[in-house]
């Protein structure tokens, strides 16, 4: 028996073979004839990576690949200029000290040239604006900004304040941009932007903004540039950014810069305000400053309060005085769980503001702080109460009433408006501030119309065509408040005060929290998706005490979401656990009279079974529970590529190849559709029944097939990178090296990408060490089956391991459908 590839006998062997068989193979041929010997390796004496790869013709088209030919990088827009939703502010003051240290950090003596000569070699320039809120950090950032134009072709601002605000930014960025993205996966978009910044010899600049919230740097790891001719700025209130990036740290305005802004914002040149007494004014306006704690934000909101009343400095003073408002040294914690804290008197200026609010502009400001801080789109307005009647939203149910509320508000200040977008935003502790104001029962009552706006503005496919990419434009710019909603109601929990009474049914909260996790599936957002799915199991747990509350239909959605997820991450276990849980709930739902036969949730229901079997190996239990999916579906509408390309893979994998194939021969009939995952999938089955039958030029003409439909579909995408694999492995059965090599380091780029996708990172790891072994380069083959297995000892139980013997070792660490 020939010796396994972690036997120290294979080397010696393969040692031998090689300096048999180099002098009578000099060079590589493009297709060389298959070995002779079933199972020996396919033996080259190459002895570098970069002579085989050299020997190929060129891969398959992809997105990473093409992203690096300088044409592409030649047809992007520019100058490129994104920073919605800040405009440049008029009223900036002082600060000239924070600027300069930007200055000198990006712009050399020699002309802000860049640092090296090699742009793919650069690291970027960084800076990091850090303090507490309401410091300024942001208009800094922007003041620089608009202030240095002319130095760069591409600025770029980045919302950092979670992963699903920076994907949307990315997007932005490549949209702007029009950089061309194949498929439509997170992964795709933000790659094509990291390699645009490497890649172009242009001059840019990037702000991630509010990058409050990443302790272990994972979140600005996966958007960082690792090169390019560029500059970024950081903005935090985590002042470790600075030892980290350099940078310094923001404090209040000096008193005469806090004066001179409060005097251009509240425009003290106006007639009405010329008959006050100068010196007795500045005086005033120094006091007042001082006791709002010179931050630019609390000056503003003063600022806006004395232009409203057209009153003096003094006036407003004595105001302050005579309201009870005098409380400078009383300490009160303005963000709840931070440690970041603020004098009351700067709270008393947005209380005024806020009194000065009419009870319906009052409730929109509330309901508006219940959702992301930085971009609340007024469709959610229009799409969530427009021609509503119920009592809670006629204030805003149609176009007039949202105008005038929203107009109020920006007269107040406490929200600023992008007309171009459509959208409003307000400062993060303006928000915390309106948490602060309200009353528990009022923050339940608000949360509770934040929830039922969201809930009626998500687009939602129909049933029998779950996947449906036209919804997700609008589902992506919701997702952010998405995200809020779940942030607000875990510390409510936490707190022991939830935001939704325990004895009070809401099933908006847990059906928008599906179809949220559902849409991350889809996008292949897995951690975020199974946080809302987690946290709407949890609810419906923690609210249902009584079979009559029990939603049976709803939480069959749960589980069959959360085991949607496990199924993408090889979670083999949590796959069948959760499609079992999904398949007991539809059958209570049937018992009970919630839904009727036929319908296409048993479909879906019995399928899931049948993945879940799979997941495990019992691939006959697998093939019953298939069958009897089939059967649900007669006379019923619905697109069944998926279902049946997962058939197909069950009888593959039983070694059924001709029913398999027979299964499969109608769905091929129009290879060049290639717009459809489902398609996809099954030119992927049909690759590993050719591969099966050992008809290998079919296999490879398959999975190529596969692969432009996944990258046109999805882009950078585990799917992708699954053909990828399988394309690499071909190459190296037909002994094309180089190529081989190309698709398996395409894979791992992507695998990489998430720690979802270990297992599929050990088996591409040890599948790229032999094709090293086979081409003669021992040294590196053994070193990469050695990382290999490292892995995949982290992967296995201590009880169940024991050293790989063969690659099947590998293919077991990985969910069915990508073997």
């Amino acid at each position: 028996m020939f010796p396994n590839r972690m036997d120290d006998f294979f080397e010696t062997l393969v040692s031998h073979l090689n300096d048999i068989t180099t002098p009578c193979n000099p060079t590589i041929p493009n297709n060389p004839p298959q070995a002779a010997v079933e199972g020996l390796p396919l033996l080259m004496p190459f002895t570098n990576h970069e002579t085989a790869a050299s020997s190929i013709g060129a891969r398959l088209p992809s997105s990473l690949s093409d992203i690096s030919d300088p044409s592409w990088v030649a047809n992007v827009k520019l100058p490129c200029f994104v920073t919605a939703p800040y405009e440049e502010n008029p009223y900036f003051t002082g600060r000239e000290q924070f600027l300069d240290a930007i200055e000198n950090a990006f712009e050399t003596s020699a002309g802000f040239e860049p640092r090296h000569k090699s742009i793919e070699s650069q690291q970027p320039f960084t800076f990091a604006l850090c303090g507490l809120g309401g410091m300024g950090k942001t208009q800094i950032a922007l003041r620089y900004i608009f202030s240095h134009v002319s130095n760069y072709s591409v600025i770029l601002w980045a919302h950092a304040d979670s992963r699903v605000k920076l994907s949307d930014s990315y997007s932005r960025f490549a949209n702007e941009l029009r950089i061309e993205v194949f498929g439509s996966g997170e992964d795709s978009t933000i790659l094509a932007v990291k390699k645009f910044l490497k890649m172009t010899s242009e001059k840019w600049l990037l702000v991630f903004d509010n990058l409050d919230d990443d302790p272990k740097g994972d979140l600005l790891d996966d958007f960082w540039p690792s090169a390019g001719n560029g500059s970024i700025i950081l903005t935090s209130r985590n002042n470790s950014l600075i030892r980290k990036f350099g940078g310094i740290e923001i404090k209040e305005l000096e008193i005469d810069s806090a004066v001179v802004l409060l005097k251009r914002l509240s425009r003290v040149e106006n007639a009405h305000r010329n008959h006050g007494d100068p010196a007795h004014e500045d005086s005033a306006a120094r006091e007042l400053v001082q006791r709002i704690g010179c931050f630019p934000l609390g000056i503003g909101q003063a600022a806006n309060l004395i232009l409203n009343d057209s009153c003096l400095f003094s006036e407003f003073l004595a105001g302050y005085e005579n309201e009870d408002l005098m409380r400078d040294q009383t300490v009160v914690p303005i963000v709840s769980r931070k440690a970041f804290q603020y004098q009351h008197s700067l709270g008393t200026v947005w209380n005024t503001n806020f009194d000065k609010l009419a009870a319906d502009e009052q409730k929109l400001l509330n309901i508006i702080a219940f959702g992301d801080p930085d971009r609340f789109q007024l469709r959610i307005l229009s799409d969530g109460a427009g021609k509503s009647e119920e009592p809670d939203f006629v204030f805003i149910n149609n176009a007039r009433k949202i105008h005038k509320c929203s107009m109020s508000l920006l007269r107040s200040s406490l929200v600023r408006r992008n007309t171009n977008l459509q959208e409003l935003g307000m400062h993060r502790l303006v928000q915390v501030s309106c948490h602060v104001r309200m009353s528990h029962a009022e923050r339940c009552h608000h949360f509770r119309l934040a929830v039922g706006l969201l809930k009626r503005s998500w687009p939602v496919a129909s049933r029998h065509a779950t996947y449906d990419p036209s919804l997700w434009p609008v589902q992506r710019l919701l997702l952010p408040h998405i995200q809020s909603l779940c942030r607000y109601f875990k510390l409510s929990c936490d707190d022991n005060q939830p935001l939704l009474p325990q004895g009070v049914l809401n099933w908006d909260f847990p059906q928008l929290l599906y179809n949220a996790g559902w849409f991350c599936w889809e996008k292949g957002m897995h951690e975020m998706g199974r946080e809302v799915l987690e946290l709407a199991k949890e609810y419906y747990f923690r609210h249902t005490t009584t079979s009559a509350e029990k939603d049976h239909v709803l939480l069959a959605d749960i589980y069959g979401g959360l085991g949607s997820m496990d199924s993408e991450t090889n979670n083999f276990q949590g796959t069948y656990n959760n499609f079992q849980s999904q398949w007991a709930e539809l059958e209570a739902a049937f018992e009970t009279g919630q839904i009727q036969r036929p319908s296409i949730m048993e479909v879906f229901g019995l399928g899931r079974v049948a993945n879940g079997l799979m997941a495990l190996n019992r691939f006959e239990q697998a093939e019953e529970y298939y069958r009897r999916c089939f059967h649900a579906w007669e006379g019923l509408p619905g697109d069944r590529l998926i279902w049946t390309s997962n058939m197909a893979k069950c009888l593959c994998l039983q070694h059924k190849l001709e029913e398999a194939e027979t299964l499969l021969l109608p769905l091929l009939e129009n290879r060049s559709d290639i717009i459809k995952i489902a398609q996809g999938d099954v030119l992927l089955r049909a690759g590993n029944v050719d591969a099966a039958e050992k008809k290998f030029d079919a296999a490879y003409t398959s999975f190529s097939q596969a692969y432009a439909n996944f990258q046109k579909v999805l882009g950078t995408h585990r799917r992708t990178a699954d053909v990828c694999y399988h394309l690499g492995v071909l190459s190296q059965r037909r002994r094309e090296y180089g190529r081989a090599i190309g698709f398996l380091e395409q894979a791992l780029e992507t695998f990489r990408l998430h720690k979802w996708f270990k297992n599929d990172v050990a088996r591409a790891t040890y599948r790229l060490g032999s094709v090293f072994q086979d081409m003669g380069d021992l040294a590196k083959g053994r070193s990469l089956i050695h990382e290999a297995e490292i892995l995949r000892k982290e992967l296995v139980s201590p009880e169940e391991w024991a050293p790989a013997t063969s690659e099947d070792c590998y293919d077991h660490l990985i969910m069915f459908w990508s073997r």
